[in-house]
C-alpha cells in the first residue's frame, strides 16, 4: 500500500504532540512558540469510523500520526494495525506495523447471518459445517465438522499455527480452547 501523503517523524513533531493516550494536539508555532494549551487535532470521521488529523489540506489517519510520532519513521509499504481490532484505540501500545495480509488476519469476526464464528460456514443441504482459513489471499480448506463449535475450534488451532501473533480467534462460550494459551503444540502441529 503506497500512501499518498507521507510525513517524517520530524515533520509531525513540529506540528503535533501526542498525549500518549492516542490523542494528537496541534502546536501553534507561527511565532516559533508552542501554545500553552495545545488544540486537540484528532477528530472522528463517520464514514471510515476512524480518528483522523488534518495536515496541509489532507486528512491523515490519527493512528499513522501517533505511531510515527511515538515510534519513528517506518516502511511506508506497511500499514498501521490495531492490535485489539478497535479502530478508535490509537494508544501507542495498541498500534503496530503490518502488511495488508497481516492486517486482514486481525479483523473482527463477521456475522454471516447463520454462524457467528470466523472461518465457519454451513454446508448447503447438510447439517455439517465447513471450515476454511485465508492465507496470503488464498483460501485453505481445513475440513468438515459435525457442528459449528467444532469448526470454530478447528479454525482457532489453524489461526494460531498460520497467523501467529496476528491471529484473531473465535470466542466460544463455555470453551477455554479459544484462548491461544490453552492450545497445545500437539494440537497446532496436527493441522496440515
Amino acid at each position: 500500500m503506497k500512501r499518498k501523503y507521507t510525513h517524517t517523524q520530524k515533520e509531525l513533531k513540529e506540528l503535533f504532540i501526542s498525549n500518549g493516550e492516542g490523542l494528537i494536539y496541534r502546536i501553534n508555532n507561527k511565532n516559533g512558540d508552542a501554545l500553552l494549551t495545545p488544540k486537540l487535532a484528532t477528530n472522528f470521521h463517520k464514514g471510515t469510523g476512524r480518528n483522523r488529523v488534518y495536515i496541509n489540506g489532507h486528512h491523515v489517519s490519527n493512528a499513522y500520526v501517533v505511531h510515527t510520532i511515538e515510534n519513528g519513521d517506518f516502511d511506508q509499504s506497511l500499514d498501521i494495525e490495531h492490535d485489539d481490532c478497535d479502530k478508535l484505540n490509537d494508544k501507542p501500545g495498541n498500534l503496530r506495523t503490518a502488511t495488508i495480509s497481516q492486517n486482514n488476519m486481525n479483523r473482527k469476526n463477521i456475522d454471516n447471518g447463520v454462524i457467528k464464528f470466523r472461518g465457519v460456514t454451513m454446508v448447503k443441504n447438510s447439517d455439517k459445517s465447513r471450515v476454511r482459513i485465508k492465507l496470503d489471499r488464498t483460501e485453505k480448506y481445513l475440513g468438515l465438522c459435525d457442528n459449528h463449535i467444532e469448526g470454530a475450534i478447528m479454525y482457532n488451532v489453524a489461526a494460531v499455527k498460520f497467523h501467529k501473533e496476528f491471529a484473531t480467534l473465535n470466542i466460544i462460550p463455555g470453551h477455554q480452547i479459544w484462548n491461544s494459551d490453552c492450545l497445545t503444540q500437539e494440537m497446532i502441529t496436527h493441522v496440515n
